[in-house]
């Protein structure tokens, strides 16, 4: 199953009571948010792969995704590949999708049990309080690659962004951080780490 957010408002005007109610009724903008996305994955009975979120978002600049309020925990198992947007091959193969979390108390993108087996790929993470990536117990055997977390532009640059937390707070087991090809790595701001 794929969901596509071609959007990088902070929306919730289509029905996420399941994926296929989010394809069928988009909201009025037509468009499939990032939080719409999750809220309607978290919705439907999790079948045998992972399902897909990818990104087609109009134009090859970097898209900044500004949160208005925490995103939901993720409940089911998902593939969370931003290098699938024409802006990540424009920007020289590095992360252009940047998830701000705009100093919102408790922000995080989660892995919530029930998620293991969860891929996040080729996202900016920054603005959060308190981490960029959270794995709770019960979720086990993710993947987190290729991604830039911290205080950190799409150049894999230190900014001034406050991101005061830790970068990633891992409390599951048998996850794979980043990797031995260049692709794969993480790069990490000058936070902290609670792995």
């Amino acid at each position: 199953t794929l969901l596509v957010v071609d959007t990088a408002a902070d929306t919730k005007d289509g029905s996420t009571t399941s994926i296929a109610a989010l394809l069928a009724s988009k909201g009025a903008d037509g468009k499939i948010s990032l939080r719409e996305a999750i809220e309607a994955i978290n919705n439907t009975p999790a079948g045998g792969t992972p399902v897909r979120i990818e990104f087609n978002i109009t134009g090859t600049g970097v898209h900044t995704i500004a949160l208005a309020s925490a995103l939901p925990s993720i409940t089911k198992p998902v593939v969370i590949d931003a290098t699938t947007d024409d802006s990540f091959a424009a920007n020289g193969g590095k992360p252009a999708i940047v998830l701000n979390m705009n100093g919102i108390a408790s922000s995080s993108l989660t892995l919530a049990s029930g998620s293991g087996g969860s891929t996040v790929r080729g996202l900016v993470i920054t603005g959060y309080k308190t981490s960029a990536i959270t794995i709770q117990t019960g979720s086990d055997g993710n993947t987190i690659a290729g991604n830039y977390l911290g205080s950190l532009n799409t150049n894999g640059n230190q900014t001034s962004v406050a991101s005061p937390g830790n970068i990633l707070d891992v409390r599951s087991a048998n996850n794979v951080i980043g990797g031995t090809e260049a692709p794969d790595r993480n790069v990490f701001g000058a936070e902290s780490t609670n792995a």
